[in-house]
């Protein structure tokens, strides 16, 4: 399942782990295909990346929480667990 989402600017309100991420993609979104967090939790981070830069990628997660991976997965994210 590929994630897309709306477009937005970097704000005080995103985690500084998301605004650090979309300051290092901004400008290569095009060449983004697929991205992967390690440590992806609920999935929340890597989904609002996605959502910022309005890029069309495959997104995967690797966590060791199940009740974690399984909200992951809700958000359309590949998971696994480790």
């Amino acid at each position: 399942m590929r994630l897309t989402g709306t477009p937005c600017h970097i704000t005080r309100t995103m985690h500084p782990r998301v605004q650090a991420t979309v300051r290092l993609l901004r400008g290569h979104e095009d060449s983004v295909r697929r991205v992967i967090e390690l440590g992806i939790g609920d999935g929340s981070i890597l989904s609002e990346v996605i959502n910022a830069l309005n890029i069309n990628a495959e997104a995967y997660g690797v966590d060791i929480n199940e009740e974690s991976l399984e909200v992951a997965r809700s958000r359309g994210i590949k998971v696994t667990r480790m």
